[in-house]
């Protein structure tokens, strides 16, 4: 029987006095495609930190292909073929697309340190670098800097430079947040397409995307897993339900809050207290409970077209723009009345914000 890709055994991980994981064990066969789900705070970014070395777990476990890597550094899980993406995407933003695969595949090709070979006579590196390219659809954006590209195609160049150093086991931490609705498509697809025959863990909040992908879906609440099976049983699961999404769970109990005209105020809070749940029942998206006043008018119970007309705006957390209209276009779209001078221009905004 062949072991296991990743293997934890009661892992946990206390910052100080508080346990973040608490007693997480979970096996994932080889070749499996695995999401983890759960709230905001829940765990699993500090859970896929744990697995990838970037943090040692206070007690528990780990194994990778069933060998011990409880502690070891990151470089050394690395080399042993289970490499990840993160939250925040991490590329290297001045150097092009081209050099950032390079970077990967070198050692995984068997290139050291070295002073004595010309880069760019390799090429059995230019070949891999070129396939991986190919694979993640950029490879007309070659040589173009990273930092300029697309925040989906930085997100598919961080996919490419995860497998690009021979990758067996790949963890994707949010791979398809703020993305488009078809920017989302098309990640669901790569993402598909370079896990066939490898390993795939991946935390995702898009439970269409989740479903889509997934062979088993585990479910991590307050540090622990609730439950873990196939996606048509975990979403029937009452439990799941009841604590992984909202379901009967209170997000705000007892706000109160008074904003003066002209303050800049920042929520402060780890995740899953309760900070975008708070500005989305400001603007309507979630019905709250208790009342909301703005410039003197109550806006609780209002759409939120209704609220935004009144003089409020909103930044969403995922992006929310028409990715198939110009700058321009998608501008315009936010003029209220085309017969009324705005306050704040076309002009403003493009001093404001000059790469529009």
């Amino acid at each position: 029987m062949s072991a296991a890709a990743i293997e934890l055994t009661d892992l946990r991980k206390n910052f100080g006095p508080t346990e973040i994981i608490r007693g997480v064990s979970l096996t994932i066969p080889l070749g499996e495609r695995h999401a983890m789900i759960g709230p905001n705070g829940a765990g699993k970014s500090t859970l896929f930190n744990l697995i990838s070395g970037r943090l040692a777990p206070t007690a528990g476990g780990i194994r990778c292909k069933g060998e011990d890597i409880t502690g070891q550094k990151p470089y050394e899980i690395n080399r042993r073929g289970l490499s990840r993406s993160f939250q925040v995407t991490n590329i290297f933003p001045r150097l092009s697309v081209w050099e950032n695969i390079r970077c990967a595949v070198l050692w995984s090709l068997g290139y050291r340190y070295s002073f004595w070979h010309g880069i760019n006579s390799l090429a059995d590196v230019r070949q891999r670098t070129e396939q991986i390219l190919e694979e993640i659809h950029l490879a007309d954006r070659r040589r173009i800097q990273a930092g300029v590209l697309t925040y989906a195609e930085q997100r598919a160049l961080e996919i490419g430079i995860t497998i690009a150093g021979g990758a067996e086991i790949i963890l994707l931490d949010e791979p398809t947040a703020g993305m488009s609705h078809a920017e989302t498509e098309d990640a669901v697809a790569l993402i598909r397409k370079v896990s066939a025959g490898r390993t795939l863990m991946m935390i995702e909040h898009d439970m269409g995307v989740v479903f889509d992908l997934a062979d088993r879906i585990s479910v991590l609440v307050y540090g622990q897993i609730i439950a873990c099976d196939a996606p048509s049983k975990i979403k029937a699961d009452p439990a799941v339900q009841q604590h992984a999404y909202y379901g009967k769970s209170h997000i705000l109990q007892g706000v109160h809050l008074v904003v003066g005209a002209g303050e800049i105020v920042s929520i402060l809070g780890r995740n899953g207290v309760g900070r975008s749940t708070t500005l989305k029942a400001i603007m309507g998206d979630v019905p709250p409970h208790g009342s909301i006043t703005f410039k003197g008018e109550p806006i609780a119970g209002l759409k939120s077209y209704e609220i935004a007309h009144r003089g409020l705006g909103y930044v969403p957390e995922d992006r929310a723009v028409f990715p198939t209209l110009t700058v321009e276009h998608n501008l315009l779209l936010g003029v209220k009345n085309a017969n009324k001078t705005p306050r704040w221009g076309f002009g403003d905004t493009y001093r404001v914000f000059p790469r529009l």
